[in-house]
């Protein structure tokens, strides 16, 4: 029983808020937080708080190699849809598409 808590403990430990984003957010304000909180995405949640997709680094070079203005293009255009998972489909696969 003493192990578990232990257990617990070090998760929560290890856990942290995840950065959260708008869609109506900027890239360059998805960059400035990615840094900020030192991750390597951001999560893209609508007005209820639902998430609707994923901002990552792999977004951000595809926006600066078309010369596209971060601090001008929204992350509604640039975001990853969250996949699921199932016990027939591991994770890895779910975000292979």
């Amino acid at each position: 029983m003493e192990r578990h808590r232990a257990n617990a403990n070090s998760v929560q430990q290890r856990s942290r808020p995840v950065a959260r984003l708008s869609p109506d957010a900027t890239v360059t304000k998805a960059a400035r937080t990615m840094y900020e909180w030192g991750t390597e995405a951001v999560v893209i949640v609508n007005g209820n708080g639902e998430v609707v997709g994923v901002f990552t680094p792999h977004d951000l070079v595809a926006v600066v190699s078309l010369g596209l203005d971060p601090a001008r293009t929204r992350l509604a255009d640039w975001i990853a849809s969250p996949r699921c998972s199932t016990a027939q489909h591991p994770a890895g696969e779910a975000w292979l598409g």
